[in-house]
């Protein structure tokens, strides 16, 4: 128990096989920006509410590499999945384009 009596929940970690799983199958149900989201969250390790919270012009892909960055995403899979799904929207769009709330 943490301090004030709440209980604190160990969440265990995502299997890259379950990962993947939920990633190709919101490609096939056409949630590109939900994939987009989730892929950059879990590569870079961010918290729900960073992720959700991103805008295009949050994205800073490796050829602008000079500008300060919060999370470093290596995996190329990951970065081209982000150009092809968030390249076209305007950059104060959200990527996921919902609340918390719906994400949950």
């Amino acid at each position: 128990m943490a301090a004030g009596g709440t209980n604190l929940v160990s969440a265990e970690p995502f299997s890259l096989q379950l990962w993947s799983a939920i990633l190709c199958l919101g490609l096939l149900w056409g949630w590109q920006r939900f994939v987009g989201t989730i892929a950059l969250g879990f590569a870079g390790m961010l918290h729900p509410n960073e992720f959700i919270q991103l805008i295009t012009q949050d994205l800073v892909f490796p050829e602008d590499a000079l500008l300060q960055q919060h999370a470093c995403i290596d995996d190329t899979s990951v970065i081209l999945l982000a150009r092809l799904i968030f390249a076209q929207l305007p950059l104060s769009e959200r990527s996921f384009g919902a609340s918390i709330a719906v994400f949950q």
